[in-house]
């Protein structure tokens, strides 16, 4: 059997040029509990951007790759609205999704935990006492 998840992306743009990159994987976030030895920048970037030649690296320097690290760190965390949940949003407030997708993403994500909070708890789900 074969699972697939696919990763969220983001794009940095540094002095012209666009840098893509993915959220941290597990593997790194894992191993960076196992051994904060090896929780650095460097690796970070390398993970979720690929090895980068050395002419990139000279676009980068120790400022911009502090901050491309705080970025992804903060990228990876960050909740994120499925499609599924925007549908739910669109039929609950009546906006439609293109209104939804203009929102920030903090702005989509209170309003689905709104959204969500005012919905029946589902019994089959509910917690034993």
């Amino acid at each position: 059997m074969t699972v697939s998840i696919p990763k969220r992306s983001l794009n940095f743009e540094i002095e012209g040029k666009v840098y893509p990159a993915k959220e941290l994987s597990l593997a790194y976030l894992m191993g960076a509990i196992q051994n904060p030895d090896d929780d650095t920048v460097d690796n970070a970037i390398k993970d979720s951007m690929g090895e980068l030649t050395d002419e990139d690296f000279i676009h980068f320097g120790i400022d911009t790759k502090e901050k491309i690290y705080t970025e992804l760190v903060k990228f990876t965390y960050k909740e994120a609205i499925t499609k599924e949940q925007k549908q739910l949003i669109s039929s609950e407030t009546g906006m439609t999704p293109e209104e939804i997708s203009a929102m920030t993403k903090d702005a989509q994500v209170q309003l689905k935990n709104v959204i969500e909070g005012r919905q029946p708890e589902d019994p089959s789900k509910k917690k034993p006492s």
